[in-house]
């Protein structure tokens, strides 16, 4: 029998010893143990470790008012900055439909005009003309053979593909401010208009709009209510439309009408000659005439036609130039329509406040059209604006209507 080692005596202590260190440090940390697992199950499961992998992330949600949004979450820089925010869907806008649109101050709202509605089939040729017996007061604008051509019935449709993907169509973008923000605290129309909407395009809808970097997009800033964009594309268009933040200033909102066609601008103004001419007026009354419509001979079909017009083509609208607030809405017709004192038509109908015939009497012996209104203030100055309404029937290109450069009369003392 073998003698009991000496090595056991001396591991019996060490062995105790350890065993006592063990169970001070469980004795201390056991309570963290404890708390850090019960904090581990009331935190729910993260189910998005993969996803933030991804640079970019947009998934579609609702927003509080019911509108459809898509949240994109961007990760920049070092990955220690996170930026999380909410795009509105687009709207579709048809080619040719007039639609108004709320805006309101600070607001931008997005839209888009959709492949399929550019390369839609285009208007009849001469579906835009005013229908007028002649020229009248100069051309009204007319689709021209640029952009892309129409792709022949029948032929492949591999090659009509192909030659899409390598073609542009023009398309024009064109709004009308109808309504603007009044000025705040009780403020009068002699004083200046709230600034412009503004107007921004591009192939992206997340590169567009105020605060974005302009080579992503075409931007124009309307000009008294009236803004066109007119440019060449080959695929979906996307629109920002922005009301501008003046409310410690303004109240209330913007209304727009916005339209996109293919085939010709659906709001139209002439920066060229008014076209308007001041024939009389007494302290209350003005009588204001076009020029010439027509120079030829009395004995001319298109003579009588132009003459025996009822009603006749052309409205107009006026109103005191002590109103400068009115000077927002000047080269848009629904704004017109909207706030001029004196107006030929008022939600596309014609209104009795301006009597008016065809007449070969004054400024020669051709046809011409007259407007004779009542209700001015005594020697005062006053905005005449000449105006063609717009085809009313829907999808009607050139439907918004057509003004003229603004002329000035005065009215004589009391």
């Amino acid at each position: 029998m073998s003698k009991p080692s000496s090595i056991q005596p001396r591991l019996l202590p060490s062995m105790i010893a350890t065993g006592l260190v063990a169970l001070f440090y469980f004795t201390i940390f056991a309570g963290q143990f404890a708390h850090a697992a019960e904090l581990d199950s009331t935190l729910p499961n993260d189910h998005n470790h993969e996803r933030l992998l991804d640079p970019f992330i947009s998934a579609r949600g609702e927003a509080e008012d019911g509108a459809d949004m898509i949240y994109q979450a961007e990760f920049s820089g070092t990955g220690e900055e996170l930026h999380g925010r909410q795009v509105p869907t687009p709207e579709e806008i048809p080619n040719n439909i007039r639609r108004s649109y709320n805006v309101e101050q600070g607001e931008t709202k997005y839209f888009v005009f959709t492949n399929q509605s550019l390369w839609g089939p285009l208007e009849p040729p001469g579906s835009g003309s005013s229908g007028l017996p002649s020229m009248g007061l100069g051309r009204r604008w007319e689709r021209g053979d640029e952009g892309a051509s129409e792709t022949a019935d029948g032929g492949d449709e591999e090659s009509s593909i192909h030659k899409r993907a390598n073609e542009t169509r023009s398309v024009y973008i064109t709004l009308n401010t109808c309504e603007q923000p009044s000025k705040a605290n009780g403020g009068s129309r002699s004083e200046g208009p709230p600034p412009q909407v503004e107007l921004y395009v591009g192939e992206n809808q997340t590169t567009i709009g105020p605060n974005k970097p302009a080579d992503g997009q075409r931007m124009v800033k309307a000009e008294y209510g009236f803004a066109n964009l007119t440019f060449d594309a080959s695929k979906d268009i996307y629109i920002a439309l922005t009301g501008p933040d003046n409310s410690t200033e303004f109240d209330g909102l913007y209304v727009v009408e916005l339209v996109a066609s293919i085939d010709m601008p659906f709001h139209s103004y002439n920066d060229g000659a008014p076209d308007l001419f001041f024939i009389d007026s007494d302290s209350s009354s003005a009588l204001l005439a076009t020029k010439n419509l027509t120079l030829d001979n009395a004995t001319s079909d298109i003579y009588q036609q132009w003459m025996q017009l009822s009603p006749p083509p052309y409205v107009i609208f006026a109103n005191n130039q002590n109103q400068p607030w009115l000077s927002g809405v000047s080269h848009s017709y629904c704004g017109l329509e909207r706030y001029a004192q004196i107006a030929g038509t008022q939600k596309n109908l014609r209104t009795d406040m301006v009597k008016t015939t065809m007449t070969n009497v004054t400024l020669g012996g051709y046809p011409k059209q007259q407007f004779y209104f009542q209700g001015l203030n005594a020697s005062s100055q006053y905005y005449g604006i000449l105006a063609l309404p717009g085809n009313t029937t829907e999808r009607a290109p050139g439907g918004g209507g057509r003004l003229w450069q603004t002329m000035n009369f005065t009215t004589q003392s009391g």
